[in-house]
């Protein structure tokens, strides 16, 4: 029996910036040779997608070999990053590696669990969420996805419940607390653990790209949202749902979903949804549904400097720099969901001014990059992650960047958006 798991290193780079320049991975299980299991990345014309996953049928592997082989493809995602970072790579490129693995990760889970529950009997396709769909997964990611499907029906629906039940049955044996697991905030489609008949995670995270896509409104809940059918809030839900990647299945299905996303997003609310639904955009003049939820996602209370001597990397640095870049990208109709990237372009349009587009991309940076080695230290050592310590310099310049964010963030909502005071 030869256990074959992921263990490709970081490729040179060497200026590839754009991730269709990419070298594909693969990852493969072998068992005597009647069985194999394999999962390639090849460029695309604007991202790596999962072009082909193949399964050949013959003697499948018990759950206890499946084990040996999702650990070791994690820990060699794991220590080939380390060694990027203590090497010569930079953060971006580590950090490129890592999210692929995972879409590699996540292929082989869909086609593994397919050969025990069968082929699906409509096309889906698996939409990464949150770190997965912006491109910036970290080593102890959790699986945040939902499924678009082409056709609804309740015989569909229980063949993806059964899917992701064995799905979650293969994650689980990676036996990690701290590290990838099935998100248990809701954030996945419906899957039972165990014996239980009770389902878990959340029914509206898998539907049609039409019906999906009705998520997309600011401020409203899908109309046939069920609090018995969904772990997830809707707030949740919606915020989830606001970028995502394909990691696995028909792509032509999330492009149909995302144009009926723009769709939604591009009417213009009536005066009646702006006096009931709407009130603090009531005065603004053709305002659209996308520019309301793009304000609703930059309110200045999200935006707010830490003042302790520790600070939680993820949540003091990174989100309140992913929430102000999500959304200027969103009100100004930049389709990028990767934060350092969509920054980028959001100065290149002269929407953002130069000095606070280095100091947010440099805090960006130092909080992604030390919370990534904080985690891969963790996951060697066994340690908790919790508050970074940071140098005063470091936090100096953290609470600046924060500082005039907060303020030009909250006169931006002030004016509607009409006044711009980060190109400032």
């Amino acid at each position: 029996m030869i256990l074959e798991p992921l263990d490709q290193k970081p490729p040179d780079f060497v200026q590839k910036k754009e991730m269709a320049e990419l070298s594909e991975f693969k990852m493969e299980v072998v068992k005597g040779e009647d069985t194999k299991v394999e999962a390639k990345k090849e460029p695309a014309e604007q991202k790596v997608e999962i072009s082909e996953v193949k399964v050949d049928s013959g003697t499948p592997l018990t759950h206890e070999e499946l084990g040996v082989f999702y650990k070791q493809t994690i820990h060699n995602m794991r220590r080939h990053g380390m060694e990027g970072l203590e090497g010569q790579l930079k953060f971006e490129d580590v950090q490129d590696f890592v999210s692929l693995n995972f879409d590699c990760f996540m292929g082989a889970l869909v086609k593994v669990a397919q050969e025990k529950v069968g082929p699906a009997p409509t096309e889906f396709a698996v939409l990464g969420l949150g770190s997965l769909s912006r491109y910036e997964a970290s080593p102890g990611s959790d699986l945040d996805f939902a499924i678009v499907i082409k056709e609804d029906t309740e015989e569909n629906r229980e063949y993806f419940k059964d899917l992701c039940t064995e799905m979650f049955a293969q994650v689980s044996l990676l036996g990690e607390k701290k590290g990838i697991t099935f998100c248990d905030g809701g954030l996945t489609p419906p899957f039972n653990q165990g014996k239980s008949t009770i389902d878990f995670g959340s029914r509206s995270l898998l539907d049609t790209p039409e019906s999906l896509a009705k998520w997309s409104l600011p401020g409203q809940s899908h109309p046939d949202y069920s609090r018995r059918e969904n772990l997830a809030n809707p707030g949740n839900i919606q915020s989830s749902l606001d970028s995502v990647h394909l990691m696995y299945g028909d792509k032509n299905l999330v492009k149909e979903y995302q144009e009926h996303c723009r769709t939604e997003l591009s009417r213009k609310p009536s005066k009646q949804a702006l006096a009931t639904d709407y009130k603090e955009y009531k005065k603004a003049k053709e305002i659209s549904y996308r520019q309301i939820k793009a304000l609703n996602f930059l309110h200045a209370k999200d935006v707010q400097p830490s003042v302790s001597g520790e600070i939680d990397l993820k949540y003091d640095v990174m989100r309140p720099i992913q929430r102000t870049v999500g959304g200027l990208c969103m009100y100004y109709g930049i389709e990028e969901a990767n934060i350092s990237r969509g920054l980028d372009q959001l100065h290149q349009r002269g929407i953002v001014s130069g000095s606070l587009y280095t100091s947010m991309k440099k805090a960006y940076a130092l909080a992604s990059e030390k919370r990534t080695r904080k985690q891969l230290g963790s996951f060697a050592k066994d340690e908790s992650r919790g508050k970074e310590k940071l140098s005063h310099e470091e936090m100096q310049d953290i609470q600046r960047t924060l500082t005039v964010m907060e303020q030009k963030t909250s006169q931006f909502v002030r004016s509607n958006g009409r006044k711009n005071p980060f190109a400032k």
